[in-house]
Formats: structure tokens, sequence, C-alpha cells
């Protein structure tokens, strides 16, 4: 009878002490930014995170999925901003590295 609560404690031991190692890191997706985007009718500024941002490409397309405006942003600029407000009235797309992120309409009112 010892011996087998002896076995119950050291195996619940052994489980114990193997849940508390931690896993092999998992290296983060480089493509994943944290940013947040606040758009305006005169101008898009690009906040960053508290994960650093190397490089961001910002595109604005048309309804004809043309791309009207377009800036690479980077860790040495400090301006992480585009000015949009000589664009004609309209919507436009907001695109961060190939993903929409969100809408801007330049027929707003004070745009």
């Amino acid at each position: 009878m010892k011996n087998i609560l002896l076995f119950v404690a050291l195996f619940g031991f052994s489980v114990s002490s193997q849940a508390n190692i931690s896993p092999d890191p998992i290296t983060p997706d480089v493509r994943t930014t944290d940013f947040e985007l606040v758009v305006t009718p005169k101008r898009i500024w690009v906040v960053a995170g508290e994960t650093p941002v190397k490089s961001l490409l910002i595109q604005v397309i048309d309804c004809r999925n043309r791309v009207v405006m377009e800036k690479n942003l980077s860790s040495k600029q400090t301006d992480w901003s585009l000015n949009v407000q000589n664009l004609p009235v309209g919507k436009y797309d907001v695109v961060a590295d190939g993903k929409k992120v969100a809408t801007l309409d330049t027929r707003l009112p004070g745009a």
C-alpha cells in the first residue's frame, strides 16, 4: 500500500513539474504589426503600438482599385502620416501591407 501511495505521489509530482516547463518559444510572425490608424478627411495618421514596426506600406486605393497614394513608413522616420486633403472627393480604401484596414470618405462634412 505504501508503494502505491509513493508511486502516485511521484507520478503526480512528475506530471506537475512537467506542466511548469514552458514550451519552445514561438517565433512571432514578422509581418504582424501593432499599429492604429486615425483616418480624417485631411490626414491619415499611423500610430505605432508597443510592438516595433520596422517597415509599413500604406496605400490609398480609389473605387477603380488604382493606387492613388502610397507611403512606405519606416522606424527611421518621424512623420508617420499621409496628407490626403488634395484627393478628389470620393471613397477610398486604406491598405496597410496588403490588407484593407480602413475606409476614407472625403465627402464627409469638414473635408
